[in-house]
């Protein structure tokens, strides 16, 4: 049977999460969780784009067609 928690007591749960960890590890969550945060913009840019894979196909010629 699956418990309902409320909205609120997940949020006190992270702030309090939050004001336990040390300022270095704050940092990092920091970073981690900016990546999260990106704009409508940004992400059509990050979506749109070739992998790196498909960067080295298309500059040396190879193509996944030829046999």
């Amino acid at each position: 049977m699956e418990k309902y928690i409320d909205e609120a007591d997940i949020l006190v749960s992270i702030k309090k999460h939050r004001d336990s960890l040390s300022y270095d590890e704050l940092f990092d969550v920091e970073m981690e969780t900016s990546k999260m945060k990106l704009s409508d913009k940004t992400r059509e840019k990050l979506r749109n784009k070739p992998t790196a894979s498909q960067v080295r196909m298309k500059r040396y010629g190879i193509h996944k067609d030829k046999r």
